[in-house]
């Protein structure tokens, strides 16, 4: 029973780990103008309540979990700039929502 137990317990974080993988952190992304890079201290409460707006609107599937967001698949850098950028962008959100 102990052996069973043990193997059941691998199995289960195993399957879970795999499961998880396919999401990343979103962290908000700016343009210092000469490469994309990440700005986690652009990540307010607002921000995050409109990139969920963002992703619902471009059909990207996301999850939260312990008030942080994460995203289905990959999105390269230039995109989440894209999506930063809307996310913070009043006129862009209150036209599409």
């Amino acid at each position: 029973m102990k052996n069973y137990t043990s193997t059941l317990i691998a199995f289960i974080i195993l399957f879970h780990s795999c499961i998880g993988s396919d999401f990343t952190e979103y962290v908000p992304t700016c343009f210092n103008g000469s490469s994309f890079v990440k700005c986690p201290s652009s990540l307010t409460k607002k921000h995050q309540e409109n990139i969920e707006k963002v992703f619902s609107h471009y059909n990207i599937s996301f999850k939260k979990e312990n008030n942080r967001i994460f995203y289905k698949g990959k999105i390269d850098d230039e995109t989440l700039w894209n999506y930063t950028t809307k996310a913070n962008d009043t006129m862009w959100l209150n036209s599409h929502f």
